[in-house]
């Protein structure tokens, strides 16, 4: 039995942590499993050695928007390109709704044979409920991480999965209220 192929894209820091957590799973449950993709330091750490750094994609403004627009659009294709190459089973596309979404529509133009899965949506229930209709147009699957948005793909037949919100399992550090009250001179007895 040949092991499964899995490629992960990330293109932005929290997606990167999103995708090492990922890949650290799926090595635990299935260790020949093949990984590639493109993602930041925290997937390279996990022998993940991106095609390009993906902080050339962390745009803000219109102004610098405009100008990256043609770096954006020839990362979309050093991904793809990247992807085929690969030839995965399986194509994990982390946040970055404006990034992974011009990647899957390409990787379907190309005639790419492998699922395309969402990992963490658009957030349909707060804000451009149209989002889910173009994603579910556009991907096989979809990761979701809280059970209310689940109702938003069933009318588009997108089929979902909820993983759960990754940071409600992530460490807290403890805070430290004496240091806070005495760094901002608020009585020990005085409510915050």
């Amino acid at each position: 039995m040949t092991s499964r192929r899995v490629y992960v894209v990330a293109a932005e820091a929290s997606g990167d942590k999103l995708g090492a957590g990922l890949i650290r799973e799926l090595r635990e449950r299935e260790p020949g499993i093949q990984v590639d993709g493109v993602g930041g330091h925290l997937m390279q750490g996990e022998g993940v050695a991106s095609p390009f750094d993906i902080a050339d994609l962390s745009v803000f403004g219109l102004v610098e928007g405009l100008k990256a627009y043609p770096r954006v659009v020839q990362h979309v294709q050093d991904s793809v390109d990247h992807i085929l190459a690969f030839d995965p089973d399986v194509v994990v596309l982390i946040d970055s709704w404006g990034f992974t979404l011009r990647v899957a529509k390409a990787l379907r133009k190309a005639g790419c044979r492998a699922r395309l899965v969402k990992y963490i949506g658009p957030q349909v229930w707060a804000s451009r409920p149209g989002r889910a209709k173009t994603l579910a147009q556009t991907v096989d699957h979809l990761i979701c991480i809280y059970d209310i948005e689940t109702p938003y793909y069933a009318p588009y037949g997108l089929p979902c999965t909820v993983c759960g919100n990754p940071v409600a399992n992530a460490p807290v550090k403890p805070g430290d209220g004496a240091g806070f009250r005495a760094t901002h001179a608020v009585a020990p007895d005085e409510p915050l």
